[in-house]
């Protein structure tokens, strides 16, 4: 259900994305251009509150795009998209490093959608719980598989303390559903490191609907 309900959450944000948000923005342009031609239009109390509600109706499509899937990935790459995230994210007190090794951006859009909430959901981590300085993330990509790798310098935990509120497990439960490997190693005093190893292969299959098993 995860794989089919990501898959088309990301179908219907592209599509008022770039259908009916590019529509709507059309046609307030068409209007003001219209205004531009016709003096007698300039002062139209009518059509500026037709742009108004066009204005209001862009945001609201925008708004529920997000809510599918963040802008971001609508604009940019996965490289910039993660990119743009971690540099937003560095501070006096924490330095996010970002690698990418091979073709990281030719994945699909379901993959990239899970990768980028993966990696948002570590980062948030590490700032909430971690208290580390630094944290290094690692995308490779061979074509056939993805690999990320997460680690910090924070304090780390021991196996007997990690719970659902650390919130690993909204992470395992995606990529698992995708197929997927995740391995988290931590140590008290010593940081934490999380493994995540996903077939394309699998995850194109499961975006096709020819697995729905989580086992």
């Amino acid at each position: 259900m995860i794989k089919g309900e990501e898959k088309e959450r990301g179908r219907l944000a592209q599509e008022l994305h770039d259908g009916i948000g590019g529509m709507l923005t059309a046609i307030t342009l068409n209007v003001k251009a219209l205004q531009r031609r016709h003096a007698g239009l300039r002062e139209s109390r009518e059509l500026d509150e037709i742009l108004i509600m066009l204005r209001d109706t862009a945001l609201e499509v925008r708004g529920t795009a997000h809510n599918l899937m963040p802008d971001i990935l609508l604009d940019y790459s996965i490289p910039e998209a993660l990119q743009m995230y971690c540099d937003h994210l560095n501070r006096e007190d924490l330095q996010v490093n970002l690698h990418f090794h091979g073709p990281v951006e030719h994945m699909d859009k379901f993959t990239t959608l899970a990768i980028y909430r993966v990696v948002q959901e570590l980062l948030q981590n590490i700032i909430k719980h971690a208290e580390a300085s630094i944290a290094e993330i690692q995308l490779r990509s061979d074509q056939k598989k993805i690999i990320l790798t997460v680690e910090d310098n924070g304090k780390g935990f021991s196996s007997e303390s990690t719970s659902d509120g650390l919130g690993l497990k909204t992470m395992k439960t995606r990529i698992e559903a995708m197929g997927g490997f995740v391995s988290v190693e931590s140590t008290p005093g010593m940081g934490t490191t999380v493994y995540i190893e996903l077939s394309l292969d699998e995850a194109q299959s499961t975006i096709h609907g020819h697995s729905y098993s989580h086992s």
